[in-house]
């Protein structure tokens, strides 16, 4: 595949790359729909063509023939190596040891890799109630590590504390004196629009190693809740190859599903953010003139309306046929 540097790419594109290289050497990974999914088939297609992908829904070794929009989608199924039922699925694919990498998302990630994807706020009066664990806790537990993708990086995703554990890490299962330490590694990567932490030992937290294009080291320190903790050698995030650009636009995701530009971004999105803010401005004006011109029609037909049944008396074939008119 090319090596050549795209000119232009977003910030999904960005870290969808990112997490593909990463999917180098893997053989079996255990991941959702979403970026996660894109990350998986760009590895198949460009570093790793032996690399099997599991569903949640009880596909083994998946070979969509398309791209998947949910774990229920029949295209997961076509060209499958096996389809099993759920207690297979965990009980022997997973929890037997033979998942390399589970492959996140969340809501908010802290400094030792607890996920919460269950609740935003007070559990009795939450901001926003989220979906739950779905099989996360069982991959956290059991995947040989876990790739955690985020679509912000800021303090409330970055917290200090979580506002619910969904998902523990081993470090929060060895705080608890009776718990049986569980055989996975946990979250080892969190993949960021800002870089890439990773978690070095099992019993250790979260530090920053890779910043992405046009991104300092104390932008990525400022946006996270806790005081990361910063690697020696922090290195810049290469950027998208021309080819892997191609591949996720024109064959992978055709339709623009997950490739959406997704916050703030560093120079090399500058022409992304100003096709977006130009077709904000465009539409912002076009339902502003809309809504003026519908508000001054309106208030025409009521006042030829009014004056109609002042003339008249009564509701006239006139007054009528002006009051129903429709709105061009």
């Amino acid at each position: 595949m090319s090596t050549t540097s795209a000119k232009e790419f977003t910030e999904t594109e960005l870290i969808v790359c990112a997490a593909a290289k990463m999917l180098a050497r893997s053989r079996t990974v255990f991941a959702g729909v979403g970026l996660p999914t894109l990350a998986v088939d760009l590895a198949h297609r460009t570093l790793n063509p032996g690399i099997q992908l599991i569903y949640e829904s009880g596909v083994s070794g998946a070979h969509p023939e398309s791209m998947a929009e949910g774990i229920a989608d029949s295209v997961v199924v076509s060209g499958a190596e096996a389809v099993v039922n759920m207690h297979a699925l965990f009980g022997y694919v997973l929890q037997g040891g033979n998942v390399d990498v589970g492959f996140l998302g969340a809501a908010q990630v802290d400094r030792y890799g607890s996920l919460n994807t269950t609740v935003i706020g007070d559990w009795d009066s939450p901001k926003v109630r989220l979906p739950g664990s779905g099989g996360a806790a069982d991959i956290m537990a059991n995947a040989g590590e876990v790739f955690v993708i985020l679509r912000r990086h800021d303090p409330a995703a970055l917290p200090a504390e979580l506002d619910f554990t969904t998902s523990a890490s081993p470090v929060r299962a060895a705080e608890q004196p009776d718990f049986i330490q569980p055989p996975g590694f946990g979250v080892s990567t969190v993949i960021t629009p800002l870089g890439i932490l990773r978690r070095r030992e099992r019993l250790g937290e979260l530090e920053l190693t890779e910043v992405h294009p046009g991104v300092t080291v104390e932008q990525v320190q400022e946006a996270t809740g806790w005081d990361l903790a910063i690697a020696e050698d922090v290195q810049q995030t290469q950027a998208p190859t021309a080819e892997a650009v191609r591949l996720l636009r024109d064959e992978i995701d055709t339709v623009r599903l997950y490739l959406r530009w997704v916050g703030p971004e560093s120079a090399g999105f500058a022409c992304v953010r100003n096709v977006g803010r130009n077709l904000m401005r465009a539409t912002s004006a076009f339902c502003s003139s809309r809504q003026n011109g519908w508000c001054s029609q309106s208030r025409q037909r009521r006042g030829a309306h009014t004056s109609a049944r002042r003339r008249s008396g009564s509701q006239t074939s006139a007054s009528s046929d002006t009051a129903t008119r429709r709105i061009p």
